[in-house]
């Protein structure tokens, strides 16, 4: 029988013998050298170009026969053998089981609403493929329908019974080999894990033979079951565990996410202006790549390979002056040109600040900003995905078990922004775009790449120590200033009827930044000027440590009254009727950001007044110093602290002034103080006291933390 020898990277030498050799050399499966295995992650990794859907299919068909033979040995030692006809479906079926894929899997099934796995099917039944004819000459008809229905079962199907019959010492191993198809454990993954983690660079952690020679077949009843020994779990934790970085590093990856974006932005670019390609024959690639969403015969879906399109592309760009056109052609620019943002405010509110920053755009439907949220399956726990495992209690499904990992679904986000592409949808010069809007743009992705773990030091001033242009000189000294500005704040604090969040460190506030009152043009103005109006919901992560630490959710909008902004609450689950002004404080704020060994660090100096309205407008004041990072890397807070031990060196008065509490907590307790002590005098403020004596030992429990917050680091000191 001939026999072709295949050098593979992954598994070194694969034999293929007649009638497979005979499939591999088919139209259908030698297209799959033209598609590659991951689409635009070459981006970011670039070996994985030469990666391509024949290879992997190759290599799972090697793995899938490497398993049944391990299965085969095992069972023969118990005298049970294997259908051999169930062996050649199975190992026919792997090998064309992604024979129905299109270049851009992902956009292709968008617009076919077809599944690749559907239409692998399709091609192995149509008569009219080079496939199926060679299966039916090969194997015959009936078992032309096998392979049909072993992949229906497969893909379409919603279980696969779990345990194997045994026939007079014959066992039908159907179902099993269906499971090492499409399972948390099969020749699928096994195949393309390793394959893409070697190309990618990174190390590969699966050890596909350990987990081959560990499948145990475990006879009970004249039944049997394919299971894992409970000792042996190790190799699919970390089987799991490296499934979870490809996807997280490589599939959703922040570069293959935002390429997706931008072939997608082509394509509809294309469809809005047929004019561009109509000197193109049309062709279900021309089809294809404007978005022309029709029923796709087979032989149109086996001509969307990768060379078409790219010649496609070429001719297009030839004949194209669009200037959006001719970014979007450049796949790599482009995906180069979106700015990567860490943050955790929703898409809406990105959106929001966007449209607020630059009302003359349409942030809603701009391709500009990406915001897609993934999520990695790192263990399918159904009816259908289930590893089981021998236990001393017997088999159990490995989802039961304690692992050494978390086999969770996780989430992942991308949160990107092109600058590029706004101004190419607005039509402005660059020049014009570079004075007028980019500024803004930069003022948004600064604000949104704020953590909302905050980590700012904060020091409580109530006696000035020395005046603000002294204390700006002395940093200055050390410290080079970036830029700086100065503004106003009017800050309206609400509580429950309880005061929960003051004795629960919580803080509602909705603030009016007024016009910013400063010299130099600079980004915060822009920020302060953007984010005039804003609701605020912060939650206090940590009290005993250095680092003032805090969960902010925000909105903005036109309004500064609190009923104004119900969605809002309701997202918090506050009741907006159980509401109450408490406390509002008018600051002034002078801010200026430092270079701090590369690390840009916001200084601000903060003097406030405000209005106790539990105790009838009750004055006060105070100043604050906050120092906080630009960005959201923890990594940054060592620049904080070098900052800190400057101001502790060179002031050492602000040594025990420095306080974990918010302004809210700040301003009632400072009121209330002064009150008690006769330093503040009102009428009404004793009748208020006795009607309400929970809230005033609330206040005072609040009190005594501030007093002991600063009476620690005195002793610290």
């Amino acid at each position: 029988m001939e026999k072709l020898v295949i050098q593979d990277k992954v598994h070194k030498q694969i034999i293929l013998e007649e009638p497979y050799i005979k499939l591999i050399q088919t139209p259908e499966f030698q297209r799959l050298k033209d598609i590659t295995q991951t689409a635009n992650a070459y981006l970011e990794y670039p070996n994985l170009k030469n990666t391509t859907r024949y290879e992997h299919s190759i290599g799972t068909y090697h793995v899938l026969n490497n398993i049944i033979e391990q299965l085969a040995r095992k069972l023969e030692k118990q005298n049970i053998k294997i259908n051999e006809e169930e062996k050649e479906v199975a190992k026919v079926a792997m090998l064309l089981h992604d024979i129905g894929h299109m270049a851009y899997s992902h956009t292709a099934e968008k617009i076919t609403k077809y599944s690749h796995e559907k239409r692998s099917i399709d091609i192995i039944a149509d008569e009219k493929t080079k496939i199926h004819r060679i299966i039916k000459e090969e194997w015959g008809e009936e078992f032309l329908q096998k392979v049909i229905n072993f992949l229906e079962d497969i893909y379409l199907k919603e279980t696969i019974p779990e345990t194997i019959e045994i026939h007079k010492n014959r066992v039908s191993l159907a179902n099993v080999l269906k499971s090492l198809i499409s399972n948390n454990i099969d020749a699928d993954r096994l195949d393309y894990q390793i394959r893409d983690s070697q190309d990618a660079g990174f190390q590969v952690l699966t050890d596909l033979d350990k987990i081959i020679q560990s499948f145990e077949v475990v006879v009970a009843n004249d039944n049997v079951t394919i299971a894992i020994p409970e000792e042996k779990m190790y190799l699919i934790e970390t089987m799991l565990f490296e499934r979870a970085r490809n996807y997280a590093k490589i599939y959703y990856g922040s570069k293959s996410v935002i390429s997706d974006v931008v072939f997608q932005k082509l394509l509809e670019t294309l469809k809005e202006k047929p004019e561009e390609i109509n000197f193109l024959p049309k062709d279900s690639i021309r089809d294809f790549m404007s978005l022309n969403e029709k029923e796709y015969t087979i032989q149109e879906c086996l001509q969307i390979t990768q060379t078409p399109i790219r010649e496609f592309l070429e001719k297009l760009k030839e004949h194209t002056n669009d200037e959006s056109i001719l970014y979007l052609l450049n796949l790599e620019q482009a995906t180069n040109g979106y700015t990567r943002i860490t943050t955790d405010a929703s898409k809406e509110y990105i959106q929001d600040l966007l449209q607020k920053a630059i009302p003359q755009w349409d942030a809603k439907k701009s391709s500009a900003l990406v915001d897609e949220t993934r999520t990695i399956k790192v263990y399918k726990s159904n009816k259908k995905n289930k590893t089981n495992i021998i236990t001393q209690n017997g088999i159990e499904d490995f989802k039961d078990l304690e692992h050494f990992i978390d086999i969770r679904d996780k989430k992942i986000r991308t949160v990107a922004i092109n600058a590029e592409m706004i101004r190419l949808e607005l039509g402005i010069s660059k020049e014009e775009f570079e004075e007028t809007i980019q500024p803004k743009i930069n003022s948004v992705i600064r604000s949104l790449t704020r953590s909302k773990e905050e980590f700012e030091i904060k020091y409580l001033v109530n006696q000035p120590i020395m005046d603000y242009l002294d204390f700006k000189d002395l940093l200055t000294k050390q410290f080079p200033i970036i830029q700086e500005c100065v503004y106003h704040n009017h800050d309206n604090y609400y509580d429950d009827q309880e005061l929960n969040f003051l004795k629960n460190g919580k803080t509602l506030r909705i603030r009016q930044g007024m016009q910013a009152d400063g010299t130099n043009p600079v980004e915060q103005e822009i920020e302060n000027t953007i984010k005039r109006i804003r609701i605020h919901y912060k939650t206090k992560k940590s009290s005993n440590q250095i680092f003032n630490t805090s969960k902010k959710e925000e909105e903005f909008g036109k309004s500064s009254q609190i009923q104004d902004y119900e969605s809002f609450l309701k997202k918090q689950h506050i009741d907006g009727n159980s509401l109450e002004e408490t406390l509002s404080v008018d600051s002034l704020r002078r801010l200026f950001t430092i270079n701090v060994g590369g690390i840009p660090v916001d200084v601000c100096f903060n003097a406030s007044v405000y209005q106790n309205h539990l105790y009838d407008e009750l004055p006060g004041e105070s100043q604050t110093i906050e120092i906080q990072t630009v960005s959201k890397n923890p990594s940054d807070r060592l620049a904080l602290l070098k900052v800190h031990e400057y101001i502790q060196e060179k002031v050492p008065q602000l040594e025990g002034k420095i306080i974990n509490l918010n302004m809210y907590e700040i301003g009632l307790t400072d009121t209330y103080q002064k009150y008690r002590k006769g330093m503040l005098h009102n009428e009404d403020a004793k009748k208020w006291e006795q009607e309400n004596p929970e809230k005033v030992k609330i206040l005072a429990d609040t009190l005594q933390k501030v007093n002991s917050t600063a009476s620690k680091k005195e002793e610290e000191r």
